[in-house]
């Protein structure tokens, strides 16, 4: 007799409300993109860095590829290892904010415009 493993037809998660997601024919894969407000708002689009860079304007920075800042939240920029920076912002977070090495100079024109 062989025995069968049954696998789930759907799943079920949570953000700001419940969603059944069929598992049938489907590739699922996790993309929220999180906008964090001056005031600490947290809200969640599913626009990506790249679409959201692309409309913000010149006030954004693509840090890396997790993080399009606005130079109104940078606090400091500090030196980091092999010639990094590592940037604070005013508004705290989970992660650090690093700027590669060969991004330092056009971070610190950005910054300074």
């Amino acid at each position: 007799m062989i025995n069968r493993m049954r696998y789930k037809a759907a799943i079920t998660f949570s953000f700001t409300e419940q969603a059944a997601v069929s598992l049938h024919n489907r590739i699922i894969e996790h993309k929220m993109t999180q906008i964090i407000t001056f005031d600490k708002q947290k809200y969640f689009t599913n626009y990506t860095l790249d679409e959201l860079e692309a409309v913000c304007g010149k006030n954004f920075y693509r840090a890396n590829r997790q993080f399009l800042i606005n130079r109104e939240t940078v606090q400091e920029a500090l030196q980091y290892f092999a010639r990094k920076l590592v940037v604070k912002l005013k508004i705290e977070g989970k992660h650090e904010i690093i700027i590669s090495k060969s991004k330092v100079s056009e971070f610190l024109s950005w910054l300074r415009s």
